[in-house]
């Protein structure tokens, strides 16, 4: 029988931490003037 687990491997670990680290650092300094734009910046989310 196969064992169910909702917890995270190690590289699932390793990736929700690098995007919030992402998030912290980069998107959250520059929301409020997005905002205030109205605008997305489409060439930052865009994964190349």
């Amino acid at each position: 029988m196969v064992e169910f687990s909702l917890d995270l491997n190690e590289e699932q670990r390793d990736l929700r931490d690098w995007v919030h680290g992402f998030a912290t650092e980069v998107v959250r300094p520059a929301a409020a003037e997005w905002a205030a734009r109205e605008q997305t910046p489409i060439s930052g989310t865009q994964i190349r």
